[in-house]
Order: C-alpha cells, then sequence, then structure tokens
C-alpha cells in the first residue's frame, strides 16, 4: 500500500503502483478490513465486559452511526476511483470533459434523489452527511457504468477486425459474465449504502394523546381513535388504534400495542409498521391508559429508504450467482485499461 511510483523502473513498471487502480482496491479491502474490525469490537465488549467484569454495557446505534458515514463515503470513492483510474498509472479512463459531465450528473441526481427521499428533512451534519454521501453513491453508480463502456468499446473495435460476427451487447455479457456479476454486486452495496444513509436520518418524535387528538409528522397525521383489548393464543394485548392519513385521505390503521403473558410481568410491544416506496413509519405504545378513556403515550419513528438495504441484497447474490456462471464456463479475458 506504501510503494512509490519512483520505485518503478522501465524494465519493471509494476513494481510500485502509485496512484492507481490497484492502490485504490487495496485501500478498499483496507477499509473493509477495518470496518470488520469495529463491527466485532461492538459485538464482542458487551459480552467481554459482562463477563470479565461482571458490567453490563449496551453498545447501540450512537456507536455504529459515528463510523458508518466515514466508512461508508470512503469505500464509495474508492470504487469510483477503481472504475475511473487505470492499470499501474494515475491516468484517468475518461477525458477531462466526460468526467465533469459525470461529477455534474450524478450531482444532478443526488439532489433529485434528495427530494423525493425526504433527504432534506434532515438538518445539518446529518443532511450534510446524507447529500454528500448521495453524490458519491451516484459518483460511483456513473463511474462503473462508464467503466463499462470503456470495455465494451474496445473490444468491439477487435471483435469487428478478427471475426464476421456482430459484437452485441448480449455477446459482451456472455463472454464477461465475471466483470458483469461484480458490477452488479459492486452496485448491490451502493444501494445499501444509499439506504443506510437514510436510516442515518431516522426521526422519533413522541406525543401523549387523548381520544380524538390529532398530531402530524413527517406529512402524515396520526389520529387516536381508543383504546380496545383482545386475546390472541395466550397473550392479551392491549390495543390503540391509529388513523394514518395523508394529504386529508386515509391510508391506513395502524395498531400498536403492549402484550401480556402469563409467563412474564412485564408488558412486551407490539410494534405496527406502515410501508411505503422510501420510507416506514413504525409505531410504538409506550405506555397504556390507567384509566379508561386516558391518554397514551405514542412513539412514531420514520426511517427512510429501508426498502434500498432489502433490494441491495438482491443486487448481491445476482451478482455472485452470475460470477459463478461465469467461471463455469471459459470467457474471453477482458481487456486491461492501459
Amino acid at each position: 500500500l506504501l510503494r512509490k511510483e519512483r520505485l518503478s523502473t522501465p524494465q519493471n513498471p509494476q513494481l510500485g503502483w502509485g496512484i492507481s487502480r490497484e492502490l485504490a482496491m487495496v485501500s478498499g479491502m483496507f477499509i473493509l478490513a477495518v470496518l470488520a474490525a469495529v463491527v466485532v469490537l461492538g459485538t464482542l465488549y458487551p459480552i467481554a465486559s459482562e463477563m470479565l467484569l461482571g458490567v453490563k454495557v449496551n453498545v447501540q446505534a450512537p456507536y455504529f452511526n459515528a463510523f458508518a458515514p466515514w466508512f461508508g463515503a470512503a469505500l464509495a470513492l474508492l470504487m469510483a476511483l477503481g472504475a475511473l483510474l487505470r492499470y499501474h498509472s494515475k491516468k484517468l479512463v475518461l477525458s477531462k470533459q466526460a468526467f465533469i459531465i459525470l461529477v455534474a450528473l450524478s450531482l444532478l441526481t443526488a439532489i433529485t434523489f434528495a427530494k423525493v427521499s425526504d433527504v432534506f428533512a434532515s438538518h445539518g451534519f446529518r443532511f450534510s452527511i446524507q447529500l454528500i454521501g448521495s453524490w458519491l453513491v451516484f459518483f460511483t453508480i456513473y463511474s462503473q457504468i462508464a467503466d463499462l463502456i470503456c470495455r465494451y468499446q474496445p473490444l468491439r473495435a477487435i471483435s469487428s477486425k478478427t471475426s464476421n460476427t456482430p459484437f452485441t451487447y448480449l455477446v459482451f455479457f456472455k463472454k464477461n459474465l465475471t466483470y458483469i456479476g461484480s458490477v452488479l454486486a459492486h452496485l448491490g452495496f451502493l444501494i445499501a449504502i444509499l439506504g443506510f444513509l437514510g436510516n442515518y436520518s431516522a426521526m422519533k418524535q413522541s406525543w401523549r394523546l387523548n381520544e380524538k387528538d390529532v398530531v402530524s409528522f413527517m406529512g402524515y397525521d396520526f389520529e387516536y381513535l381508543g383504546m380496545d383489548t383482545v386475546t390472541q393464543d395466550n397473550a392479551t394485548l392491549f390495543r390503540a388504534t391509529i388513523a394514518l392519513k395523508h394529504k386529508q385521505v386515509l391510508v391506513d390503521v395502524l395498531s400498536p400495542a403492549r402484550s401480556s403473558y402469563p409467563t412474564k410481568k412485564e408488558l412486551l410491544h407490539e410494534v405496527d409498521v406502515r410501508s411505503a416506496v422510501w420510507h416506514d413509519i413504525y409505531l410504538v405504545l409506550a405506555n397504556i391508559p390507567e384509566k379508561k378513556g386516558g391518554a397514551i403515550t405514542l412513539q412514531i419513528y420514520y426511517n427512510p429508504l429501508v426498502k434500498l438495504v432489502w433490494l441491495s441484497l438482491v443486487f448481491m447474490v445476482l451478482g455472485v450467482v452470475v460470477i459463478f456462471l461465469g467461471r463455469r464456463g471459459s470467457p474471453s479475458p477482458l481487456l486491461p485499461h492501459t
């Protein structure tokens, strides 16, 4: 990782990497290793603390949120550099004009994405992290597309000179399944970063509500309609009924509850969820009325972009499957960027 370009010689140019695609790849692996160490530390420290010291410690979201944005931004940037840099060289595969277009297009996409995904509802440091992170992610996605085009064009030119068979996109796909699979896996990772950036701005609000009270939060109206008690299997549910409206239109009726079991003294939470394309809304009944017709405490959690995390898994799994399909065959080697 610390090799310098001056170590390279005309006889052995690969001795030193300098700023190149190899450096971006190795740096990305190093950051992933550090991220794994951070996660392992946060997971094992509470266990070790209780076993060795007898002290119970909870490591929760604030610990991971302190590191996640920086790791995500660094990985996205290195993935973009890895796609745009050449092997053994700091030269870009794109011209300066194309690079500027790439930066502007990714910025425009990030602003549009921020508008439709409620990123602008954040403020201060969180807003900066989300907007810059979104721009880096889209910049990396467009960089991957640019790398794909830069690989396709030379192969098409060579094929037209050496073969009578037209070199179509389908032929390129079949001959380069391993590379296409890696692009899909990288795309899944970038989509996951977008999802985690949205979750980074998750918002929470609590209200004390009497029957027929209405509160507004993130463009929705929540009306408390009352409590009821129902029995399900061996549990007794103390359930609140909440009418959820958007622009004065009823979109759902949610029923957060507290459950009581014969084997437990404390009441457990039964969370209800309203899932939409760009966000999920979680309702938690913090406490139940002390008497009939009394007030409840309702907690509302607004988590943007949760579905992107699940969608990213689809792309990652699909990428791995395509890679294995490519390794089963004998694809033609891709031309390196020299």
